[in-house]
């Protein structure tokens, strides 16, 4: 495998890391989706661990099945829930990102298809490595 192409791939059975250098470092865990109608929003969740020695940094996230789709927070103000764009997400050595409902997480924008229970969308994160981590999710009422 090119030293410069560094994947992970994820699946709910098992986590199977297929790398060269420091790509194992950014394998996520526990992947999933919200279904959703042509055209509507909906988020993915997953876990990027970083077993390197250095800070990791997300920095751009795609999926094919959506127009576009980014990096996004809820945060609590004064009682209520807002959702809040991030450009990026850093890992320090030996931490992990949870993105879950509720937290960080990826925001699909548009999407091209119907999503329904069952279906699987990949995710593409991107890192500031150069690192392309495929996000296998598995869709969810």
């Amino acid at each position: 495998m090119d030293q410069s192409s560094r994947v992970a791939r994820v699946s709910l059975a098992a986590i199977l890391a297929v790398a060269c250098g420091t790509a194992q470092d950014a394998a996520p865990a526990g992947p999933w989706m919200r279904a959703g109608e042509v055209g509507a929003m909906t988020a993915a969740y997953f876990t990027v661990p970083n077993a390197g020695p250095d800070t990791l940094r997300l920095v751009a996230v795609e999926v094919d099945a959506a127009e576009r789709a980014s990096f996004h927070e809820t945060r609590d103000s004064a009682g209520t829930a807002r959702m809040v764009p991030r450009d990026t997400i850093a890992i320090a050595p030996g931490d992990s990102a949870v993105l879950a409902p509720r937290g960080l997480h990826v925001m699909v924008h548009g999407l091209r298809v119907k999503l329904v229970a069952g279906d699987t969308v990949v995710v593409r994160v991107l890192s500031s490595r150069r690192d392309t981590i495929l996000v296998s999710t598995l869709v969810h009422e």
